[in-house]
């Protein structure tokens, strides 16, 4: 596709379905009708995504629904540098005075809370070494 993706993000709302009447030799009509099949991704992500079809954007939307943030959601803080006694799981509140002081750290707290839900489908690691927490996915 040549298009220019940034042509298609100018356009917002969804496209009304169209329809065109054909008419064959022997004078029988027929009707087809076509809709943007990106109108509701692009919609909905108010022009993020302009490549999605409906089919990938709902399926998307219902692993995003089931997917849960928290390793612990009783106890969100748990890894938090900041929470108490009362807000952190036991197993991992008794690790706290340990030699490796990453049970308790923000970066500990993002790794088990806020994994992607979702990735794209051209996603690109960057960054060196490509192994370990230093390399970033993005999306193409």
């Amino acid at each position: 596709n040549n298009i220019n993706p940034l042509i298609k993000i100018k356009s917002t709302t969804p496209t009304t379905p169209t329809s065109t009447a054909t008419t064959n030799s022997q004078g029988k009509t027929t009707t087809t009708t076509t809709s943007d099949p990106y109108a509701l991704a692009r919609t909905e992500s108010f022009g993020f995504f302009y490549d999605i079809t409906e089919e990938h954007w709902k399926l998307y939307q219902k692993i995003f629904v089931e997917h849960e943030n928290h390793r612990y959601p009783d106890l969100p803080w748990t890894y938090n540098p900041e929470a108490g006694k009362e807000e952190t799981h036991p197993d991992i509140w008794k690790n706290r005075d340990s030699e490796w002081s990453g049970w308790h750290s923000y970066a500990a707290w993002y790794q088990n809370n806020y994994e992607p839900n979702f990735s794209c489908p051209f996603e690109k690691r960057i960054g060196e070494p490509m192994n370990g927490d230093g390399p970033k996915w993005v999306c193409d």
